[in-house]
């Protein structure tokens, strides 16, 4: 249900040879029902060879978004750079997914390399106040690739936080629509066990506790099979089939496919 609400867009547009250069003027946006301002003398240029950005600012507050290019290594066209300082992922990522929910407030760039031809992704960013379905984390890191080509994705989350010391590292492969693949290992230091509840639920509920291990998340991005062992401790669960809670004795526990 995410909306753009509103839009004042002010631009003057030059017609290229084979596409438009947009001067943008003093504009606004108001999405789910924020107003975002689009400042005054920003530059965008998209033709048939080249898309080429100049001090494009958009903000909310403290949210701000600056999009710029450099020349690509790869030839004669642009790389495109969007600046992100604390952004709000409340406010972007539910248009992408809205499943599992994701929070925070992120800083850092993400690089679009080739735009026009093979485009490749690549993120660099960490983010405040993370939260992951009702888990409130804290600083998380992220490094990513995106190979459009390919369809492919690979990334790296990291956190040291009190309760919650993890580095998720694998890949994701959506290529065949009917049959998208993720591939990733968590290495669980000290870590709140609800943060994999999810994956849990049909099982068990009311999860607790502290989680060590390696845990290899595997198979179709919509059913994935948990693969290794984790030690719990300070753990109790309660079984859905009886209703119980029980404490549990620092088990560890062994996930097969």
């Amino acid at each position: 249900n995410q909306t753009i609400n509103a839009a004042s867009l002010s631009a003057s547009v030059k017609h290229l040879k084979d596409g438009v250069t947009i001067f943008f003027k003093p504009s606004t946006v108001v999405l789910n029902e924020k107003t975002w301002t689009i400042e005054n003398n920003g530059e965008l240029t998209i033709s048939r060879s080249i898309v080429d950005a100049s001090e494009i600012r958009i903000s909310n507050g403290e949210q701000q978004i600056r999009i710029s290019s450099i020349p690509s290594e790869l030839g004669n066209s642009h790389d495109i750079i969007a600046t992100l300082h604390r952004v709000n992922l409340g406010d972007i990522i539910p248009f992408i997914f809205t499943n599992p929910r994701i929070q925070g407030i992120t800083s850092g760039e993400v690089t679009v390399e080739d735009p026009l031809g093979k485009i490749k992704v690549y993120v660099n960013a960490q983010t405040e106040q993370t939260r992951f379905e009702e888990d409130s984390i804290g600083i998380t890191s992220l490094n990513g690739y995106w190979d459009n080509a390919r369809k492919r994705a690979n990334f790296n989350l990291s956190s040291d936080n009190k309760d919650y010391l993890f580095d998720i590292n694998g890949s994701v492969n959506l290529e065949d629509s009917a049959n998208q693949i993720i591939d990733a290992t968590a290495d669980l230091r000290d870590t709140r066990v609800s943060l994999v509840k999810t994956y849990l639920r049909s099982v068990f509920s009311n999860m607790d506790g502290k989680a060590k291990g390696k845990l290899r998340i595997v198979g179709k991005v919509d059913e994935p099979d948990l693969v290794g062992d984790i030690k719990l401790t300070e753990a109790g669960v309660n079984v859905d089939y009886t209703g119980v809670y029980y404490k549990l004795e620092d088990p560890t526990i062994s996930f097969k496919p």
